[in-house]
C-alpha cells in the first residue's frame, strides 16, 4: 500500500496532527498528491500561513500584493496586514510629491481591502511602519529609521524623506479604507516597537474627512488604536525655532485632528497615544496642549481598559478630565509633561476608590513651572517596592497593580539632577530617541 492511499485512509484528526509539523511548501505538496488529502490538510494549520502578511509599499510589490488577493481562495483569509513604507537612500530623492504614485498604491490597497472584508466579518489588524533601505559595505540593508547611520550631513534629508513616507502611506491606507469599507478591529499608525523618529504629523491626521461614510464603517468597531504623531513638519530645514504660520481655521483643523479620529471610534477600548517632538520643524507657535484639550471637548469619549500616554504635554485639568471620563482602568503616563497644574490631583485620583484602576505605570514625568522651568518628578517607594534601577534612578519610576494601586502616591521634585551617573545618561539618550525628532 503506498504512503498516499495510507494517509488518505487516516481520519481527519490524524492528518491535522501531521500537518501541525510541516511546513508551508511540505503541505502544499501533500495536498497536490490527492483530493481527500487536499481537504483534510486545508484546517487551521495551514490557513495560518494565510493569517499575516508583509507587504513592501512599492508599485512592483503592491501590485502584487493587490492581484494576489484578488485571485481569491485562501489568500483571503487575511488577519493582520502590515504596509511597510520604503524609504531608498540609495536613490535619489524626488523633487516633486508623486500624488498619482499615492493614488495608485490607494486603489490597488482599495481593491484588495473590498476582498478581504468578505472574510473579514469581525475586522483585521493593520499595521502602518517604515523601513530605510542603505548601503552598507557594499550590501543594501533594511533598518529601523533610528537604526539608518547615513552620517550627520544627510540625517535632516533622512527625516524628510521619512516624515514623507509617513503621510504618503498614510494618506493612500485612509483613501483605501474610505473606499473599501473594510472593518478594522486594530489600528497601529507608526508606534510599533522599536519604530522611532518615524512619526505622522498632526497635520495630516487635519487633512483627513473623518465624517466620511467609508471611514466610519471601517473605524466604527475598531478596538486598540495605537499612534505615534509629531508637531508640524518644516521641510525648508530652516531654523529649528521657526514659527508655524497657520491661519486660525488652519490651526484648529489641525488640534482637531486626533479628536475627529477618536469621535469616529466609538468601541474603542485601547488607545497607545505617542506624541515626538521634531526639532526640525515648528517650534513656536504651535501649542501640544491643545491636542488632549481638543479630545476633552468632545461631547462623548469612549470607556477605555487600556490606556497610554507617551511624551505628551498637557494642562491638569486636561489630563485629569480625560482620565475620568474615559473610566481607564490600566493606566500608562510616560514622558508626561504638565504645562499647567501639577501631578498630586491626577494621581489621588488614580489611586482612589472612585477610580478603581487595575494596574498603573509612571515614569518621567515633568511639571513645568513658569518661574522655574521643568522639574521632574520622583516618587516616594516603600523599601519592598524598590528594584535596583529605580534606586538608581531616583525613583523616577512608579509600578503598581493589584491592591497596591490603592495606596497613596506621593512624590517631590530632587533639588539636583545626579551628576556623572551613566545610567542616568543612558536614560537621557533613551528619552532623546522616543520623544525627541
Amino acid at each position: 500500500m503506498s504512503s498516499s492511499t495510507s494517509l488518505e485512509g487516516c481520519s481527519q484528526s490524524v492528518v491535522e496532527y501531521i500537518v501541525e509539523n510541516l511546513t508551508l511548501d511540505d503541505i502544499r505538496n501533500l495536498r497536490l498528491s490527492c483530493n481527500s488529502l487536499a481537504f483534510k490538510c486545508s484546517g487551521y494549520r495551514f490557513k495560518t500561513f494565510f493569517h499575516t502578511k508583509h507587504v513592501d509599499v512599492t508599485p512592483a510589490s503592491v501590485r502584487e500584493f493587490a492581484q494576489d488577493i484578488c485571485l481569491g481562495g485562501f489568500r483571503c483569509q487575511l488577519r493582520n496586514l502590515c504596509l511597510i513604507g520604503i524609504v531608498d537612500q540609495t536613490q535619489p530623492q524626488s523633487e516633486i510629491t508623486d500624488n498619482s504614485l499615492r493614488d495608485e498604491y490607494a486603489k490597488l490597497f482599495s481593491q484588495a481591502f473590498v476582498e478581504i472584508a468578505k472574510h473579514a466579518i469581525d475586522g483585521i489588524s493593520l499595521t502602518l511602519q517604515v523601513i530605510v533601505i542603505i548601503e552598507d559595505l557594499d550590501r543594501l540593508r533594511r533598518a529601523l529609521p533610528a537604526n539608518a547611520n547615513v552620517g550627520w550631513s544627510k540625517r535632516t534629508a533622512l527625516k524628510a524623506r521619512v516624515w514623507q513616507c509617513t503621510a504618503e502611506l498614510f494618506g493612500a491606507t485612509m483613501s483605501a479604507l474610505s473606499a473599501s469599507k473594510l472593518p478594522i478591529k486594530k489600528l497601529d499608525i507608526f508606534n510599533g516597537p522599536d519604530l522611532h523618529q518615524c512619526s505622522l504629523s498632526c497635520e495630516e491626521l487635519a487633512k483627513i474627512d473623518w465624517s466620511d461614510t467609508g471611514l466610519i464603517a471601517s473605524l466604527g468597531a475598531l478596538k486598540s488604536l495605537s499612534i505615534s504623531l509629531s508637531n508640524p513638519r518644516d521641510l525648508s530645514e530652516g531654523p529649528s525655532d521657526a514659527v508655524w504660520r497657520a491661519d486660525a481655521e488652519h490651526a484648529e483643523k489641525t488640534y482637531w485632528g486626533l479628536a475627529r479620529l477618536i469621535q469616529v471610534c466609538n468601541h474603542l477600548e485601547e488607545l497607545d497615544l505617542h506624541l515626538t517632538w521634531l526639532t526640525t520643524a515648528y517650534g513656536r507657535s504651535f501649542s501640544q496642549e491643545m491636542i488632549l484639550q481638543r479630545v476633552v471637548e468632545l461631547d462623548k469619549l469612549p470607556t477605555l481598559k487600556r490606556c497610554a500616554l507617551h511624551g505628551i504635554h498637557a494642562r491638569q485639568c486636561d489630563l485629569l478630565a480625560f482620565i475620568k471620563r474615559t473610566k481607564v482602568k490600566e493606566l500608562h503616563l510616560v514622558g508626561v509633561c504638565l504645562s499647567g497644574g501639577t501631578f498630586r490631583p491626577i494621581m489621588k485620583y488614580c489611586s482612589s476608590g472612585e477610580a478603581n484602576m487595575t494596574a498603573l505605570f509612571f515614569e518621567w514625568l515633568h511639571e513645568r513651572h513658569a518661574e522655574f522651568g521643568n522639574f521632574t518628578i520622583i516618587f516616594f517607594a516603600k523599601a519592598e517596592e524598590t528594584s535596583s534601577l529605580r534606586e538608581f534612578l531616583g525613583f523616577y519610576q512608579l509600578q503598581r497593580t493589584g491592591t497596591s494601586v490603592r495606596l497613596p502616591i506621593g512624590y517631590e521634585h530632587p533639588p539636583t539632577w545626579p551628576i556623572g551617573s551613566p545610567i542616568m545618561a543612558a536614560w537621557l539618550r533613551k528619552n532623546n530617541l522616543e520623544f525627541v525628532g
